[in-house]
């Protein structure tokens, strides 16, 4: 079975809005570096949320 790694960050929802309109094209003040997280949380436990056991599952389903 081929691993595949996903890195994510957790980061405030104000500081998240920040960030993501700093990226935007529009703008381009900043540029994400290759190894920075893809996909962001607010937290620990949103983000266990969203991968609990059922999720993880489906997530297989789809890649």
């Amino acid at each position: 079975m081929i691993t595949k790694v996903m890195k994510v960050g957790i980061i405030s929802r104000g500081d998240y809005a920040k960030r993501t309109i700093a990226i935007a094209i529009a703008k381009g003040e900043y540029k994400p570096r290759r190894d920075e997280p893809k996909i962001w949380f607010e937290s620990l436990s949103s983000m266990s949320q969203v991968l609990s056991s059922d999720n993880q599952n489906l997530l297989k389903v789809i890649f």
